[in-house]
């Protein structure tokens, strides 16, 4: 989705959730249920407080928590890519059942990456925007080579 890679392990899958005009959200499904949501969009403001540090930085990206709640467990992530007229960094968020406000919700952030959609390689590619809704662009693509199971 854009610039939003999701590597699943063996056992997990992916599915679309959503593909809107200005985010999609992809679920990854762990082999107990529990499941992980990370929201593309190109709207989010960002979220974090005021001078705050992020909880594990990459190459690729920054991540940051973003819940209040006790209970809440929710990531911004933030590409690390320069903002320029014409481009801005993705910023994803993410929540879901799987994840627990502890450093083993690293793992599971760890299967997501930021790859420019040529260089990506995926069996299947989804879209959300414009294109989708009004000009007819198809919102799942599988591509050659794909051999993972079709999602339900």
């Amino acid at each position: 989705m854009r610039e939003l890679v999701i590597r699943p392990l063996a056992g997990q899958s992916i599915q679309l959730l959503y593909s809107g005009i200005h985010s999609g959200t992809l679920r990854l499904i762990l082999a107990d249920g529990t499941y992980v949501d990370f929201t593309d969009g190109e709207i989010f403001r960002d979220l974090r407080r005021p001078r705050q540090d992020p909880v594990l930085t990459r190459d690729d990206m920054k991540v940051y928590r973003i819940s209040h709640r006790q209970s809440e467990a929710i990531y911004q992530l933030d590409g690390t890519g320069r903002r320029t007229e014409d481009y801005n960094p993705p910023r994803v968020l993410v929540s879901g059942t799987a994840l627990s406000k502890r450093s083993s919700d690293f793992g599971l952030l760890d299967l997501l990456h930021f790859e420019t959609p040529e260089s990506a390689d995926c069996d299947r590619r989804y879209a959300y925007g414009w294109g989708v809704i009004l000009d007819g662009e198809p919102v799942k693509v599988d591509l050659p080579g794909n051999d993972r199971e079709q999602e339900n």
